[in-house]
């Protein structure tokens, strides 16, 4: 798995740049922290813009900073990349069950799996690049059984997807994983559950 540091979560410059020169991705949320990476040296092909609602402008900033990597989880948002940058690579964000979440992100974000297909169907006919699935199962997640629930569910759309022409290759496993060292759930635990379901994805899937 490659880390991508949320930058939203804290843009301290001095933190960004260890981060920056350790080799670690970023997950950008505006064209404001696309630029904070960018100006430590950051290469484009380091940042996903996981923003599944932007502003028109934002999706034209990343055009011309060379961010690709962007993710959607509506129609509208397919029709602006389509007119704006349609050579994005796009990433499809699931909603997931985030009930056992101290912080709930799937009100907000994230396609029901019902929607998946006419969501493939539309992205499919307007010609625009499907390169992967996104989820997050919220912050704070206590149940460990939810990470491989919302990895399942993103298999299924690498299935599905492959009936519109789509060859799948990223998977966004989010976030939601508690950070104490004597964290209930742990990572270990998570593991249990996510890595099987990873494991079932197709070779080469990053």
């Amino acid at each position: 798995v490659e880390p991508y540091y949320a930058v939203k979560c804290n843009p301290n410059p001095v933190l960004l740049r260890v981060l920056s020169e350790l080799g670690t991705c970023f997950d950008c949320a505006s064209s404001d922290e696309m630029d904070r990476v960018r100006a430590l040296g950051v290469a484009a092909d380091r940042i996903i813009f996981a923003n599944p609602c932007k502003a028109a402008p934002q999706i034209a900033h990343a055009r011309r900073v060379g961010v690709k990597l962007m993710t959607f989880d509506n129609e509208d948002e397919l029709a602006k990349v389509a007119r704006v940058y349609p050579d994005a690579e796009l990433v499809l964000r699931i909603a997931t069950d985030d009930a056992h979440s101290l912080c709930r992100f799937s009100s907000k974000f994230g396609a029901p799996m019902d929607a998946v297909p006419h969501l493939l169907a539309t992205a499919a006919r307007l010609g625009l690049r499907l390169v992967g699935v996104s989820y997050h199962v919220g912050s704070g997640c206590a149940d460990a059984a939810c990470h491989g629930a919302a990895a399942a569910d993103a298999l299924r759309v690498f299935q599905l997807a492959a009936q519109y022409g789509y060859q799948m290759r990223l998977l966004d496993i989010g976030g939601g994983f508690l950070g104490e060292d004597d964290a209930n759930p742990s990572l270990a635990d998570v593991a249990l559950h996510l890595m099987p379901v990873l494991a079932q994805f197709p070779a080469g899937t990053r």
